[in-house]
């Protein structure tokens, strides 16, 4: 996987770069790859950590205007990830409720048709009593 090993070396420089010089740049840079690389190599939290300090810089410079936007962008992504899970489990418990239902309707169509047995045995018994 030659993309992965290229993703993976230009992070390291950029956090060789990040660990040798704290400036802006260097930081943006870091932050700007662990907020658009795939994991296992992003990280949005590490990302939002760079970059919501120079974000929040004024005045505003162009360095701080792609930094707020890429915050958006990870909030705006995570918020959406969080959406998805919530909509996941609301499905997985509706899948769970529904079996449940079906369940508990298999159950009581059982328990009809028990019913309805006993019922013709009585109504047998009353016929065959009055046939007497």
């Amino acid at each position: 996987k030659e993309g992965t090993a290229s993703q993976r070396s230009g992070l390291a420089r950029a956090r060789q770069a990040f660990g040798a010089r704290r400036d802006d740049i260097s930081q943006l840079r870091l932050g700007t790859l662990l907020a658009t690389l795939p994991p296992p190599l992003g990280d949005e939290g590490r990302s939002m950590a760079l970059l919501k300090p120079l974000a929040s810089r004024r005045p505003e410079t162009a360095v701080t205007r792609l930094a707020s936007l890429l915050v958006l962008q990870v909030s705006e992504r995570q918020r959406l990830e969080q959406a998805q899970q919530r909509g996941a489990q609301a499905l997985r418990e509706s899948a769970q409720a529904l079996r449940q239902s079906e369940e508990q309707a298999g159950e009581l169509r059982h328990k009809l048709d028990e019913l309805k047995s006993i019922e013709r045995s009585v109504l047998q018994r009353e016929e065959q009593l009055h046939v007497e």
